[in-house]
């Protein structure tokens, strides 16, 4: 199954699989790939500010596509792998920073919850928080 089919069946990425179809990002996430996303599960979303996962959903589709591109790594990246990086160059704007903190793993300030969930496109890392863009 590829990343999108991963997300849609697992149930826990509701939130997540209505802002990529909104952002018109199936395509991508169904493609060859490799990719590693970023996935911030339906718990992630239930601790966004009161309003703010509707506001972003209404989003034209340009700046959902930005937001979604921003969880979206260009390459195939296990948990060890991302550990020892540093830093990495998502498909949208910037780099994000990688870090250990005691034995947690994050991704700038969101922590690695589950890891390595192997699809046939690339991984899920599953995040506990969303990952925004630093100018949203």
């Amino acid at each position: 199954m590829t990343i999108f089919e991963t997300l849609q069946k697992d149930g826990n990425f509701v939130h997540l699989v209505t802002l990529i179809r909104a952002a018109n990002l199936v395509d991508v996430l169904n493609d060859k790939g490799p990719y590693t996303l970023l996935a911030p599960d339906d718990e992630a979303f239930g601790h966004l500010p009161t309003g703010f996962y509707t506001r972003i959903i209404e989003e034209d589709e340009e700046n959902l596509a930005k937001l979604i591109k921003h969880l979206i790594i260009p390459l195939k990246y296990t948990y060890k792998e991302l550990d020892s990086i540093g830093k990495i160059q998502p498909l949208g704007d910037g780099l994000l920073d990688t870090e250990r903190h005691k034995k947690e793993l994050y991704i700038e300030d969101a922590r690695i919850k589950r890891a390595d969930l192997e699809c046939s496109n690339g991984l899920i890392q599953v995040v506990e928080k969303l990952i925004l863009p630093r100018n949203k």
